[in-house]
């Protein structure tokens, strides 16, 4: 049994695994946090599913997950292949230090290209799973990604902390 104040200790792995039962979730303090992926193949992103229990079943739904960016990592061989034709782009290095990606270190290197993908807001209210597309000018230009970053920007009330379920990454493998 835990206090309101202890975090059971799961491995960010969780939250990409099957969910089997009510507490298999990422367990992170607060309401911010971050999760690096690296894909098994280098896919054209097209969609990002959120899976959560049911409300009814969670010990506290202020817990769940609300507001998501999805932030993709770009090989730099990738750069000059990519018309720049409203895509949210910049250096994971000037990311870090404007605010708008509260981390201290993703990769060694900061002058890594990152690329918004999506952003999007999970209904606590909804369904269990959630499937959110990527920005039309990313299917656009589909672009290969072999690593994300998913930002988890609040959830839905508490201040203790946020439970991440389960998050994929959906799209076709790359040519």
């Amino acid at each position: 049994i835990l206090r309101k104040t202890q975090v059971a200790h799961q491995p960010p792995s969780t939250a990409i695994m099957p969910v089997k039962d009510i507490g298999d979730c990422w367990p992170f303090h607060g309401t911010y946090g971050f999760l690096g992926i690296t894909l098994s193949s280098t896919i054209d992103v097209q969609n990002i599913t959120v899976d959560h229990i049911p409300l009814g079943a969670a010990r506290d739904w202020g817990t769940t997950p609300k507001n998501f960016r999805v932030w993709g990592l770009l090989d730099e061989h990738i750069l000059s292949t990519i018309r720049d034709d409203g895509l949210v782009m910049m250096r994971l290095w000037d990311l870090l230090i404007t605010g708008k990606l509260k981390i201290d270190s993703y990769t060694k290197d900061h002058e890594t290209t990152v690329l918004l993908l999506a952003e999007f807001a999970y209904n606590k209210d909804g369904d269990t799973v959630q499937t959110f597309p990527v920005k039309e000018v990313i299917l656009k230009n589909k672009i290969p990604i072999r690593r994300v970053v998913v930002e988890l920007l609040d959830n839905w009330g508490s201040q203790i902390l946020t439970c991440l379920y389960r998050i994929r990454i959906h799209g076709r493998v790359s040519d």
